[in-house]
C-alpha cells in the first residue's frame, strides 16, 4: 500500500515528521485549537479547584484566562465547553465533582466487571449510557432537548428491562 496508495504514503510522511518532534503550535492545530482552551481552563479550575465555578459557567469566566494571541480571542469566539470531559467537570464542580466522578465510574467498572447474565450486562451499559447523556448537567450541548428525552426513554427502559431479574420462559402456576 505504501508503494501504491499516494495517501496512504504522504500520511506515513507526515506521521514520520510527527515522530521527529512537535512543537505546542503544531501540536495545538492538530488538536484543533484545543490546548488554547485546556490551558485556560485548568489555570481557571486552580484558582476555583474546590467547588469549581459552577456548570455552564465557562463561557465568561475563562476569558480573563485566555491569551491574547489565541484564536478564540482574536477571532471573537466564544467557548462553550473545555471539549474534554474530565476537565469540564472539574471546572465546573472543582476537585469534589471530579472525586465523585471518579468513584462513581469505578463503583461501576466493578459493577460491571461482576460475572452476570449477558442481559443484565446490557441492561447496565444502557443505564451507562443514560448515565453519560446526563452528567455533568448540561455541560455536553450535543444533544438537543427533544434528542436528549427521547434517548434517555429508550435508554432507561433499555436499562431497566434488561436489569432486572430474568423471567422464566414457561412459568408454572
Amino acid at each position: 500500500l505504501f508503494f501504491v496508495s499516494p495517501s496512504f504514503h504522504q500520511r506515513v510522511v507526515d506521521t514520520a515528521v510527527l515522530l521527529g518532534g512537535v512543537d505546542r503550535d503544531t501540536l495545538n492545530l492538530a488538536l484543533s485549537y484545543r490546548l488554547d482552551i485546556w490551558e485556560p481552563a485548568l489555570a481557571l479550575a486552580g484558582d476555583n479547584w474546590l467547588l469549581g465555578i459552577g456548570p455552564g459557567h465557562m463561557t465568561e469566566a475563562i476569558k480573563p484566562y485566555l491569551d491574547p494571541a489565541s484564536i478564540y480571542v482574536t477571532a471573537e469566539v466564544d467557548i462553550l465547553h473545555t471539549h474534554q470531559v474530565l476537565i469540564e467537570i472539574l471546572l465546573g464542580t472543582g476537585a469534589i465533582g471530579l472525586a465523585a466522578f471518579l468513584a462513581y465510574y469505578g463503583w461501576l467498572v466493578r459493577e460491571l466487571a461482576l460475572p452476570r447474565a449477558a442481559a443484565a450486562s446490557f441492561g447496565w451499559g444502557c443505564l451507562l449510557a443514560f448515565v453519560l447523556m446526563w452528567l455533568p448537567f448540561g455541560s455536553h450541548k450535543d444533544f438537543f432537548g427533544s434528542e436528549q428525552v427521547l434517548m434517555s426513554f429508550y435508554l432507561l427502559g433499555l436499562g431497566f428491562g434488561f436489569s432486572a431479574p430474568q423471567r422464566l420462559e414457561n412459568p408454572t402456576v
